[in-house]
């Protein structure tokens, strides 16, 4: 029986005192920063909220698209409402951060470098061609994070917990 006792299983995870939520700017960020909330609020975690933003794109097409300025104050905008959506769900402190860059490479980077516990971000069902030609920043960061990832799918009715995953790793014990 005493053999056994050496076989038993791992806790699942770490505890969770630090959340990265990355969101896209725009009225589904902020399900994924409630539901982020919500989960910092239950663990008494830490939450930052990221957006991150592709300066090379944004460039170059004055005629399509907003001025990189007007952008950038656009998303500062939006990351404090998402920020008062956080302290409206219970938190006393909420980091926001805009950061240039490659959006999944950013988002692992930050959580690599900056120790996070978990990524809770929202993801669209991008089916076929969409998928095919750019790939997923969710499923990118799946592979490459350092830490555990929370995918919500994000719909009309508001998130909810995406299918689960193979997770890309081991949680330490």
């Amino acid at each position: 029986m005493a053999r056994l006792a050496q076989f038993a299983p791992r806790t699942a995870m770490n505890p969770v005192k630090k959340i990265l939520a990355p969101i896209a700017l725009s009225t589904d960020g902020f399900e994924t920063v409630r539901f982020a909330a919500d989960l910092a609020r239950r663990y008494e975690a830490s939450l930052t909220i990221l957006h991150v933003y592709q300066p090379a794109l944004s460039e170059g097409h004055a005629l399509a698209r907003p001025t990189l300025p007007t952008l950038l104050i656009e998303a500062a905008r939006q990351l404090a409402a998402a920020k008062h959506e956080a302290l409206a769900a219970g938190l006393r402190e909420v980091e926001m951060l805009l950061v240039p860059g490659g959006i999944a490479e950013e988002i692992v980077r930050l959580a690599r470098d900056q120790a996070y516990d978990l990524i809770v971000m929202g993801t669209s069902a991008s089916h076929g061609c969409d998928r095919m030609l750019f790939g997923s920043v969710s499923e990118t960061v799946l592979r490459t994070a350092p830490c555990p990832l929370v995918s919500i799918r994000l719909s009309a009715g508001g998130p909810r917990v995406a299918e689960p995953a193979q997770a890309s790793h081991d949680f330490p014990a």
